[in-house]
């Protein structure tokens, strides 16, 4: 097939998400045939670098032999198991492996498909919690504006990006945000590395006013992606977990784009050396060679959903591809 009949096809069927439908359809646009280290192969031979990294997620580059090999072999052995009061070998050794790479802890894997899913599940894992603690009111949720966390209405009310998000704005439930902390543009007209964390004010104020009926506060670590690759400070993040410790509020800690050393180190609180009450993982943790992300719980927050005889704490979500192929990606973590 050529670029005109494919480009035709696209126009015909194709759904391109992020992508306006007049100018797609006025563009000649790549088509890509295979990949290799940081490149991308056009049909025609052309070569592309992949500067995003195909979504910020493959990070160990394309068409890597152990990844390849690894899903060859384990597509021949089993494909698909649930989680649902079952398991299988490798989700286990899976989940022992990720608890290893984590913050001290950090000892339970929930798995789940993708960014917007973990981010879904660490929220209503947050909810439950106070709810199993016996606090019903706690149903907001504290975030920093322009914050990103995926795109179902669930991870839109924590990270609303208008332009991405306005259609949508009247059925969200929406969360008290702080200050977005900026360093190359910082609102408050400081100097990084000469100021005072200025920009920790809003947060602040939002956490000793609200944290009564908050039952977490979501950040994306040092780095805020979508929202323009803003950059702030290793201080903030130390701040921000003393505060929530003061006022005994859940921090989750939204690592899907920064986290499997995109920073320089593993995760990005280690740069803080702070460890969140949740972590939200992805992107980079196949390689982008599988779908697939997780939230990795506190044994604090896992404890609360034992049932006993006065209450069923079982935690009613699952996704249907949450504990499919982790073979391979337990042979990946391996090599």
């Amino acid at each position: 097939m050529n670029y005109e009949k494919l480009r035709t096809s696209a126009f015909n069927n194709l759904w391109f998400p992020y992508t306006d439908i007049n100018v797609i359809e006025k563009t000649e646009f790549p088509i890509i045939e295979k990949a290799e280290g940081v490149y991308l192969h056009e049909l025609d031979g052309t070569i592309l670098l992949d500067g995003i990294s195909s979504w910020w997620c493959v990070n160990l580059g394309h068409s890597h032999p152990k990844l390849v090999d690894a899903i060859k072999k384990q597509a021949g052995e089993l494909q698909h198991s649930i989680l649902g009061g079952i398991a299988h070998p490798n989700v286990i050794k899976l989940a022992e492996k990720i608890c290893e790479f984590t913050p001290e802890g950090l000892d339970h894997v929930y798995f789940a498909g993708d960014g917007s899913s973990a981010t879904e599940a660490s929220l209503k894992i947050s909810l439950q919690y106070w709810h199993n603690l016996g606090e019903k009111n706690r149903t907001k949720f504290i975030c920093l504006e322009d914050g990103y966390h995926g795109d179902t209405l669930g991870a839109v009310g924590v990270g609303y990006v208008d332009t991405f998000h306005k259609y949508y704005k009247k059925v969200i439930q929406d969360s008290f945000r702080a200050c977005s902390p900026h360093c190359s543009r910082c609102p408050f007209g400081r100097t990084s590395g000469k100021c005072d964390i200025e920009c920790f004010s809003s947060m602040e104020k939002l956490i000793e006013e609200h944290h009564l009926e908050t039952a977490a506060v979501i950040v994306e670590p040092l780095c805020q992606g979508a929202g323009g690759i803003r950059i702030y400070p290793d201080e903030y993040l130390v701040r921000l977990r003393k505060l929530c410790d003061k006022y005994k509020l859940l921090l989750i800690a939204d690592e899907i784009a920064v986290g499997f050393a995109r920073t320089g180190k593993m995760f990005a609180c280690d740069h803080a050396g702070i460890i969140p009450d949740l972590m939200c993982i992805g992107k980079g943790m196949t390689g982008g060679y599988l779908p697939m992300s997780a939230v990795v719980s506190s044994d604090k927050i896992y404890n609360t959903f034992r049932s006993d005889e006065t209450q069923d704490r079982t935690f009613y979500h699952g996704h249907t591809f949450c504990g499919n192929r982790k073979g391979q990606l337990e042979t990946i973590f391996t090599s």
